[in-house]
């Protein structure tokens, strides 16, 4: 992972950062009339966010971007489906790379910083 973050972040122009883009999900039970009903919320923030704000309830770092179903008991090629879905959902990311200009942001530093955000592992 570090020589990775290096080798990207000597790719950027000067003054650019990476912006490390991270998902997590747990399958829910959606309901408790019947027990086959259950989602995966996939939920994404970004790894620069300070401890002190993304641990504070009142402030949640994280953000629900889609809520993915499971498939039925028995059902075949589960692995799949999960990667497919998360796949559609995070379609809008994949035209983000370090090729393109990157996006301007404000930052906590009051400076303004050219951004790449970029899927982290």
């Amino acid at each position: 992972m570090g020589d990775w973050w290096w080798d990207t972040h000597n790719q950027l122009p000067a003054g650019a950062t990476i912006v490390p883009v991270i998902c997590a999900s747990d399958k829910s039970q959606l309901t408790n009339v019947a027990d086959d009903h259950h989602a995966w919320p996939l939920y994404l923030t970004i790894s620069i966010i300070q401890n002190v704000i993304s641990r504070t309830p009142k402030m949640p770092a994280w953000i629900l971007i889609g809520l993915i179903s499971c498939p039925q008991k028995g059902t075949k090629n589960i692995d799949e489906a999960w990667h497919s879905a998360v796949g559609t959902v995070l379609s809008q990311l994949r035209h983000l790379d370090i090729a393109g200009p990157g996006l301007k942001w404000d930052c906590v530093d009051s400076f303004q910083w050219q951004c790449y955000p970029l899927l982290a592992a």
